[in-house]
């Protein structure tokens, strides 16, 4: 993994967003990362040698799950099944916080992208955080949940 890649696309992503480039610098585990806040939405976005030498990883905080609007184990697990049907490579991905229990959007990115398709991508992972924090993205509160077909609790898929 080249920090110089890392470097520029933080350098011309910053040049586009217009505002001041971070420095970057290697954590003792070889992370190396930059930070934002864009529209009020937390945006990391990380290099891991050890997961990937010619990608970074963007991840973007989307918050709790409001339980005004739908039981927050319901919103996590529509979230699981957003993943399941999403299937292609370096698909983006749902995960929940270890440490917060907020719900993440993971999105590869590879280090050979252009300042401005980092720029896009974090607008449009920024775009879904702000619909998951409105709960456009969340089950409604009164919809029952759509019981799993008995074969798929076996393994069996057609």
């Amino acid at each position: 993994m080249s920090t110089d890649l890392l470097q520029r696309l933080c350098k011309g992503f910053c040049a586009i967003a217009q505002i001041a480039t971070p420095e970057l610098h290697a954590q003792d585990d070889g992370v190396i990362a930059f930070n934002i806040v864009w529209r009020g939405v937390s945006v990391d976005i990380m290099a891991k040698p050890s997961a990937s030498a010619d990608h970074a990883f963007a991840l973007f905080e989307l918050g709790q799950p409001n339980p005004t609007q739908a039981d927050p184990a319901r919103a996590l697990l529509a979230l699981m099944h957003i993943n399941f049907l999403s299937l292609r490579v370096n698909q983006p991905v749902f995960s929940c916080h270890p440490g917060t229990n907020a719900a993440v959007l993971q999105v590869p990115v590879p280090l050979d992208s252009t300042p401005a398709l980092l720029h896009r991508m974090i607008e449009e992972g920024v775009h879904l955080a702000l619909q998951w924090r409105e709960g456009l993205l969340m089950p409604q509160l009164d919809a029952e949940p759509d019981p799993a077909p008995a074969d798929a609790m076996h393994g069996s898929f057609a």
